[in-house]
């Protein structure tokens, strides 16, 4: 557009000198001299040589002027020509000039046409966007009904499961406690009877010693060997009676380090049964946790959804707001739980 505008510019300078050039009246010779001038030189002198000189003298100044007027004839014939070339260039710049203009005119309008096909599609897509806000609200609603009812319904559950793994605890734990007491005074009354065999076999090894005695001191006789003989025998088997109480002795307390061990294993046991409630306490606790994490990633996806239509975010801040009462509720029974 600055070329145009140049080369305009520059074709109108020409023109107008052109023009200047052509209004300009072509320069009269000062040797010319008009007829008037020389009409009383005539009249004074009379000599025919003299008219004849003058004659010649003007014709001769009017050839140079006529010669000099066709030359500015020829120079303004090439300026016009130049003008002319010029106004077709300019004639030329003009048409390319409307030509664009047409151009852009056309395409303007064109723009036009497509911004409002644009404006009616963004109508469209506004009202398509309005509706399916809608519709992702309805769903949301449903989701979060559904989702509260399936914590509501595991919650009761888990209630219900700890209720019973507590019943059953306490039941077990009062089994446990009878059974040790009854284990506990078999122990006892076992040990007793044992203190007491101890004693009375104590007592009777005594008087088996006593009675040894008295006998080697009072007999040493040949013949009283015979009856030493029953006697070593009578005490052989005192000795086998004290054997098998003994073994009877060891045999007790082989039942008694049962009952420990038995003692132990409840115990182990009552361990166990507690280690495992408190790992199904925490995979409970982890799985509501992991309930409250899904429904964080759902609430999270619903409101990326809803920035993805152009949903108000005051709406979803309002339904955020209307959730947190439930997971607020959810985690204080988890924690009287």
């Amino acid at each position: 557009m600055d070329t145009t505008n140049s080369n305009g510019n520059e074709s109108i300078d020409s023109v107008t000198n052109g023009r200047n050039i052509a209004s300009t009246p072509p320069p009269q010779s000062s040797s010319v001299s008009p007829p008037c001038a020389t009409a009383p030189s005539i009249s004074k002198q009379s000599s025919p040589s003299l008219l004849i000189n003058d004659v010649k003298h003007f014709r001769v100044q009017s050839n140079e002027a006529a010669l000099s007027l066709s030359d500015k004839i020829d120079d303004t014939q090439e300026a016009n020509q130049v003008l002319k070339a010029q106004i077709a260039t300019l004639e030329g710049q003009l048409q390319d000039q409307r030509s664009k203009i047409n151009n852009t005119r056309n395409r303007m309008a064109n723009r036009l046409d497509i911004l409002e096909r644009y404006i009616q599609n963004g109508t469209k897509l506004q009202d398509q966007r309005i509706q399916e806000n809608q519709q992702v609200q309805a769903l949301s609603q449903r989701s979060t009904d559904l989702i509260n009812q399936r914590i509501d319904a595991l919650e009761e559950q888990l209630i219900v499961s700890f209720k019973e793994i507590d019943e059953k605890r306490s039941k077990e734990l009062q089994y446990f406690v009878g059974t040790s007491k009854s284990l506990n005074n078999l122990c006892n009354d076992i040990k007793i009877k044992l203190d007491k065999q101890a004693l009375m076999v104590a007592e009777h090894d005594k008087e088996i010693a006593k009675n040894t005695e008295t006998i080697r001191t009072t007999f040493s006789s040949e013949a009283l060997a015979a009856l030493e003989k029953g006697v070593c025998g009578a005490l052989d088997m005192c000795n086998s009676k004290l054997v098998k109480m003994e073994e009877g002795h060891k045999e007790i307390q082989a039942l008694l380090e049962g009952t420990s061990d038995k003692l132990k294993t409840a115990s182990d046991t009552l361990i166990s049964m507690q280690t495992k409630f408190q790992v199904l306490k925490e995979d409970v606790t982890v799985d509501l946790s992991n309930v409250n994490g899904k429904l964080g990633w759902m609430s999270e996806n619903i409101y990326k959804n809803a920035q993805q239509l152009g949903f108000e975010c005051d709406l979803l801040d309002h339904q955020a707001a209307n959730d947190n009462p439930t997971q607020q509720t959810k985690e204080d029974k988890d924690a009287t739980l």
